[in-house]
């Protein structure tokens, strides 16, 4: 499970320098505020404190400018490394 959240977590921070290099002046905040969750969630996400739910994974990944294939492998990342059995 946890090479599964390494790689969604690498897309976001790819994506995340891709908007650093285009704009030097981006930041964290403007990310989270592009992405919808606060700040303190998106950092807490990158650094692998805090997982993601699918409905998250869902409203992040419709805010980024990824190809429709990019967007579903996040969510099916996320869900498989964050996601909860429905029998719990």
């Amino acid at each position: 499970m946890e090479s599964y959240k390494n790689k969604y977590i690498e897309m976001l921070r790819n994506e995340l320098d891709n908007r650093f290099s285009s704009r030097p002046s981006y930041s964290l905040r403007a990310f989270a505020r592009d992405l919808g969750p606060s700040p303190s969630q998106i950092s807490l996400v990158l650094n692998k404190k805090l997982g993601l739910s699918k409905k998250s994974a869902v409203s992040i990944s419709s805010r980024v400018n990824w190809a429709e294939a990019e967007r579903a492998l996040f969510c099916d990342l996320v869900i498989a490394a964050d996601g909860r059995s429905k029998r719990a």
